[in-house]
């Protein structure tokens, strides 16, 4: 009966095509596994640098509570450089277009910087780098990878953005939805082209973007409740992320509004949006657009323990 069993359930072509799928795995380090897990690896997420994908930065730094963007930090082991109560953090988004991995086509992201952070780890060596809590995406595809290959925070919104002749808005919506929308008004051209990366786009000099990779686990039982299967720091360099800047504007004038909403309109971003409503814009420092070629997806990041 085993005999017959093993024969009468086996394909020959079947059978060696799973073969081959395992021998390509191993030969190729640009295949990775992902879910759903049955159907063979994947490509990995490719870098956008290099490539001959364009993008279009516009930021906003200014300063806020130290003390309430603290509170945002996953372990102890994160923390300011130096004391105070006030801080500096940027809201920085991008819109992506001509990327080679999504077949030519892009997608627009935003997210939330925070300055001038460092990470101790366990054997007390310290990474400087800006601390980066929260990314808004209007892609699926490059949020899952963004956040299984690398640990990027990202989560689901619309994001919408237009241009002027001087003035740059961006809005950011759920279902309709309007939650928050910042302006950039009385842009001037800078024509002095350069290189620069993509942290320092968003007005940081910080040596590269600090993140935190978790996954919540598959609860067992009542007892596993907050467990995760994975909760670890990353670090992306910040030298390794350069990009070809083209055009340049700068501006000292900008708004950031962040709209109150009830947890049955935004039901799945409530919790996030609550806290950033709460966040102190207490000045704005400095705010700008930068377009080029080249700029970096943080492909780069590496776990740091």
């Amino acid at each position: 009966m085993a005999f017959a069993s093993y024969n009468m359930g086996h394909d020959e072509w079947d059978s060696a095509t799973k073969k081959l799928e395992q021998w390509e795995r191993a030969r190729n380090p640009n295949m990775s596994q992902s879910m759903p897990i049955g159907f063979g690896p994947m490509t990995k997420q490719r870098p956008i640098s290099g490539s001959g994908a364009t993008f279009t930065t516009a930021s906003v730094k200014f300063k806020t509570s130290r003390t309430f963007l603290q509170n945002l930090f996953p372990t102890t082991s994160f923390k300011f450089k130096g004391p105070g109560t006030v801080c500096y953090a940027s809201w920085s988004q991008t819109t992506f277009t001509k990327v080679e991995r999504l077949g030519g086509s892009g997608y627009s992201s935003i997210g939330l910087y925070v300055h001038d952070v460092e990470y101790t780890k366990q054997d007390g060596t310290v990474i400087e780098g800006s601390y980066l809590p929260l990314v808004l995406e209007n892609l699926a595809d490059t949020i899952i990878s963004g956040r299984d290959e690398i640990g990027l925070p990202k989560v689901f919104c619309n994001i919408n953005t237009r241009q002027g002749t001087d003035s740059f808005s961006i809005r950011c919506s759920w279902n309709g939805v309007s939650f928050m929308s910042i302006d950039i008004a009385n842009l001037t051209q800078d024509d002095s082209g350069a290189r620069c990366d993509t942290f320092e786009s968003d007005g940081s000099t910080d040596k590269g973007l600090l993140l935190y990779k978790y996954f919540p686990a598959t609860l067992v039982s009542d007892s596993k409740a907050g467990a995760a299967d994975a909760a670890y720091p990353v670090f992306v360099d910040g030298n390794k992320q350069t990009g070809q800047v083209a055009s340049k504007w700068t501006s000292g004038q900008a708004s950031i509004k962040v709209a109150a909403s009830a947890p049955e309109d935004l039901p799945t971003l409530h919790h996030i949006v609550s806290k950033l409503q709460e966040m102190p814009i207490f000045e704005v420092i400095q705010c700008g657009i930068v377009e080029g070629t080249g700029a970096s997806d943080m492909s780069a990041g590496q776990r740091i323990e």
